[in-house]
Formats: structure tokens, C-alpha cells, sequence
């Protein structure tokens, strides 16, 4: 027989491998018809999305299901044709490990503008959030600007569960800040994906006139110039 524990990944395809060798029906009985076969139990069921099996010569195959993962039992039992024949057996565990795929989801847009002192923005930026095929791995998304959100927001920028973008612009403050979205297995040395995202505040030109001029009437009551340009 060939190893007792043949071991794949769950997303391997098809195998097909000499297992069994050197098949003989015994001293003086070449002429013996022999069936060779197999046999599983454990969580075979649902484990393959073929297989196994063993042909004659020896070659045994199967195809892991997709997203599947755990071990079969199996007895390869070479037998003579006929009932009451003697037979040979031998045991094999196939062990089909789990494969961790990395999480996704599709980015919006690469920048938005929004204008100084604009309500609050909400809106969904993160769509088809997926933990990846078959797993079940908890996941969190996450958004970190660099430092020049500090100031150029009241409130966020935040993203829910659900991929909603939210936050405030500051009054009277306008530039921009780089962010980075990132959707993250849950524990140490989990996969993630990441995305950029660039939020933008725009000067709102009659803000601007409006704090200058109330900029200018507060000079002139302190100093009795009526403008600046006095």
C-alpha cells in the first residue's frame, strides 16, 4: 500500500496518484481475477465533490467540494472475484485542510469633496463585504486618516459593519486627508484588505467673506477703523 495519510488543501482540484503497487492475486494464481476498491466513512459525504476511488492498477483519486475541509476513513481492500474469495486490506486516512481566504470588499469611490461646514455626509462607500468563500471568520472594517482629519472634522470619519462612510466637516476649515479602509479577520495575524481613500473639504468662498468680515467689524470696534484697508 502507499502512505497511510495523504493530506491536500481544500482548493487543490483534482488528485490522482499510484497508491496501491505491486498488486498480485498470490503464489501460482496469475490467472486470478481481483477487484480492487474502496471504502470511506467519517465525513466522506460531503468532503469530495468526487471520489475517491481506485482503479485496478493501483491510481487513486479524488476531488476535494469546495470550501470543505476535514478527514475521510477509507479501507482499500483488494479482493478475488467471487463470493467467499480472500482478500487484503489496508487502511488510508485523506485529510482535507481548511484554507483561510482573505476577506473582500469593493472600494467606492477614491475621493470625495465635500464643501467646509456642509451637514454631515453619510453614505455607503464599502459594498459585497465577504469574509471570503466558505469561511466564517469574524471580520471588522476600519478607516484611519492621516493627521490632518483631526482638525478638518467635527465628527468622524467613521465606517459601520456595513461599509457606511460618515463624518463632519469642521467649520471654517478646508484641506484634504488621506485614509485607509481595511477589512480585517478578527485575532492576531488575520488577512486583510485595504483600500485608499482621499477626503476632501473644499473653501466655501462665502464663509470665507462672512468670517473676514466679521473679522473686520470686531477690529473696528476695538480700534474705531471701520476696515481693514484704512
Amino acid at each position: 500500500p502507499g502512505p497511510a495519510l495523504i493530506s491536500v488543501l481544500g482548493d487543490s482540484g483534482a488528485y490522482s496518484a499510484a497508491w496501491a503497487s505491486n498488486i498480485s492475486a498470490g503464489p501460482g494464481e496469475a490467472g486470478q481475477d481481483l477487484a480492487l476498491s474502496i471504502a470511506c466513512s467519517g465525513t466522506a459525504g460531503g468532503l469530495f465533490a468526487a471520489g475517491p476511488v481506485i482503479s485496478s492498477d493501483g491510481v487513486l483519486s479524488f476531488t476535494p467540494a469546495a470550501t470543505k475541509s476535514g478527514a475521510a476513513n477509507c479501507s482499500v481492500t483488494l479482493a478475488e472475484a467471487g463470493q467467499g474469495g480472500l482478500k487484503a486490506t489496508a487502511a488510508l486516512s485523506i485529510v482535507v485542510a481548511d484554507v483561510n481566504y482573505a476577506p473582500s470588499f469593493e472600494a467606492g469611490a477614491a475621493r470625495i469633496t465635500v464643501a467646509e461646514g456642509s451637514p454631515a455626509y453619510s453614505a455607503a462607500w464599502a459594498t459585497n463585504i465577504s469574509a471570503g468563500p466558505g469561511d466564517d471568520e469574524d471580520v471588522s472594517l476600519a478607516i484611519e486618516c492621516d493627521a490632518a482629519a483631526g482638525s478638518l472634522f467635527a465628527a468622524g470619519p467613521a465606517i459601520s459593519a456595513a461599509g457606511v462612510l460618515s463624518f463632519t466637516p469642521a467649520r471654517f476649515k478646508s484641506g484634504s486627508s488621506r485614509c485607509s479602509v481595511t477589512l480585517a479577520e478578527a485575532g492576531a495575524g488575520g488577512l486583510s484588505a485595504n483600500a485608499s481613500l482621499v477626503i476632501e473639504v473644499t473653501a466655501d468662498a462665502a464663509a470665507a467673506a462672512a468670517a473676514a468680515a466679521y473679522g473686520d467689524i470686531m477690529i473696528s470696534r476695538h480700534t474705531g477703523i471701520k476696515n481693514r484697508t484704512q
